[in-house]
């Protein structure tokens, strides 16, 4: 299962949909089968209570969006790391295998 990292695109965080966010806006990891996956895992856990539908599906999430947030794969998941789960970088408990940039 791969790793994610996604990070926030730094000239991007003043567009209306990051300041909507929960913060804080840093990088974080996600392990999921796409970054698709990892996207929405990232958006799930950054809730953003004005845009939840009906339904409860998050809507136009930063996250989500490839302007505003880079994706992409760094490694395999390590040990008993959770598939979905969000890990912020500062409390990223893998770090020291994930390559870094």
């Amino acid at each position: 299962m791969p790793v994610f990292r996604l990070t926030p695109v730094p000239a991007r965080l003043s567009d209306p949909l990051w300041q909507a966010s929960q913060a804080p806006h840093e990088e974080c990891y996600a392990a999921a089968e796409t970054e698709q996956k990892a996207r929405a895992a990232a958006a799930r856990h950054f809730r953003m209570d004005s845009a939840i539908s009906a339904t409860g599906k998050i809507v136009n999430s930063p996250w989500q969006t490839s302007e505003l947030t880079k994706c992409a794969g760094v490694a395999e998941a390590i040990g008993n790391m959770p598939i979905g789960l969000v890990y912020r970088a500062s409390n990223f408990p893998y770090a020291r295998h994930i390559p870094q940039k």
